[in-house]
């Protein structure tokens, strides 16, 4: 089976909230008829857990093995850039498309209503913490049922903030050790020194920034293994700058075949 056709398969067995069957949905806890049986409806919420977390193995194997176009998910990522990875994977998998998510309730709150077909997706939401076996400490987490902004009667807001490239500028660098300098004349749009970064006053701003947030990214990172350092970085930056509406122009696929800038930082620090 083709993995397009799995996963629609799986996504349509993730909203219906239960594995395919024949038994009828239980009453909720608030049933007015009083049939509620808590140990089925435990025992059914089991099942999502399973059926989420498999499905989540399932979805990340694929991306691992690249049978998931990375740029798709770090797309959702940038989207829903609050979210884990493992909630924008569930995401990608089941409403590649969405824009905004919430409860029921959430939207309900919020003066929207569902659509009488809405779809829901389940997401990953961080329960509460318990004592295992060996006495450490972990935390649970259980399957959220969300609806998209499309299946309600509202539209999503396409309002861009108006940010300055100013104070663009000034949020990258903000944590940053590096002194930034801005110099007319590099051979690159941004170099990095000894505890310095040299900006080339003329680049285009998108350009430069794009630069920039690779550049600091990598900085920021654990620098012994430069091929996974190199492309986390690619993977920060593209995400930032999508989230900012800026085109990031590097090839994320095939990171061995692309020039590593990474090891130009390094042989650029290693010279001064």
């Amino acid at each position: 089976m083709c993995l397009k056709k799995y996963f629609r398969q799986k996504r349509k067995q993730m909203k219906s909230g239960q594995k395919k069957s024949n038994r009828k949905p239980l009453p909720r806890p608030d049933s007015p008829d009083g049939q509620f049986d808590l140990d089925k409806w435990k025992e059914e919420q089991q099942t999502i857990r399973n059926d989420v977390y498999g499905f989540l193995e399932e979805i990340t194997a694929a991306l691992q093995a690249g049978e998931v176009d990375m740029k798709r998910y770090l797309d959702i990522q940038a989207q829903f850039i609050d979210y884990s990875p493992s909630n924008a994977l569930l995401i990608l998998a089941q409403n590649s498309e969405a824009k905004k998510l919430g409860t029921a309730k959430f939207w309900k709150d919020s003066g929207a209503q569902l659509k009488a077909d809405a779809e829901h997706i389940y997401i990953l939401e961080k329960g509460t913490a318990y004592q295992k076996q060996d006495g450490s400490i972990a935390t649970n987490y259980v399957p959220r049922k969300m609806f998209d902004i499309s299946q309600t009667n509202i539209k999503p807001n396409t309002t861009k903030p108006d940010y300055s490239q100013r104070s663009l500028l000034s949020g990258l660098v903000k944590d940053c050790s590096y002194c930034i300098t801005v110099q007319s004349e590099l051979s690159l749009p941004v170099i990095v020194g000894n505890n310095e970064i040299y900006y080339r006053k003329d680049i285009n701003f998108e350009e430069g920034f794009s630069w920039l947030s690779y550049v600091i990214s990598a900085l920021s990172m654990d620098q012994s293994n430069k091929v996974l350092l190199d492309y986390k970085a690619r993977c920060t930056a593209y995400i930032l700058c999508t989230k900012l509406e800026y085109h990031f122009k590097w090839n994320l696929n095939g990171i061995m075949a692309i020039p590593s800038y990474t090891s130009k930082i390094q042989r650029h620090t290693d010279n001064n």
